[in-house]
């Protein structure tokens, strides 16, 4: 059997995974203008997605509130990733190297996938954050440190707390887990006891 050089490696591998450079000017204008608004969206998504995770406590009322403008946020996005293919001058390069977004914008409307919804939010307040603050290092990274252990404990917990043997069933108890996972600190004083919490972890 013949082996792929490395050069033939490199060739398959940017074939793959690294998209043309077409110049998109529509796409982009499109992008610089839905991000703001994209990012907008996404807060209030988290915010209808922690609120019944923090307080179980709430009323069935909230809880339904909650579940239709997670929904209807979500909508906005998979109808924004729609239009950013109607706006691609090369649309089957466009959807082939953004399979990952449109995994997780599809994928999470099955139930036990809801978590990439979560993926999907920290893209896109990443990709916001990385345009407005650009040059400002510090506080990026503090921005996106603060971002992924708040997802990462809202994650676990949705997960763990109704699990046989749960260690981590409080919002306090999860954001110190996701706190000393971040930092790798790792006490072990708290583990998750299912798989999709080793899976968030």
């Amino acid at each position: 059997m013949k082996h792929l050089s490395f050069p033939r490696l490199e060739r398959v591998f940017t074939a793959i995974f690294i998209p043309p450079k077409y110049e998109e000017p529509r796409l982009e204008n499109w992008k610089n203008r839905s991000d703001a608004i994209l990012a907008f969206a996404a807060i209030i998504f988290l915010a209808a997605y922690a609120a019944p995770i923090i307080n179980p406590d709430l009323s069935r009322m909230w809880h339904y509130m909650c579940r239709t403008v997670s929904n209807a946020v979500w909508l906005i996005f998979a109808v924004e990733y729609i239009v950013r293919i109607v706006m691609a001058q090369h649309r089957w390069s466009f959807i082939r190297y953004h399979l990952f977004d449109l995994a997780i914008v599809v994928l999470p409307f099955f139930q036990p996938l809801r978590l990439l919804r979560l993926v999907f939010l920290l893209r896109i307040l990443n990709r916001r954050a990385s345009s407005s603050l650009r040059g400002r290092i510090a506080t990026y990274i503090t921005f996106a440190a603060v971002l992924i252990t708040f997802v990462g404990a809202l994650a676990e917990l949705d997960v763990e707390r109704n699990a046989p043997d749960a260690q981590i069933t409080t919002f306090a108890d999860s954001l110190w887990w996701a706190f000393v996972t971040v930092t790798t600190v790792g006490y072990g004083d708290l583990t998750p006891v299912t798989e999709m919490g080793r899976l968030v972890a």
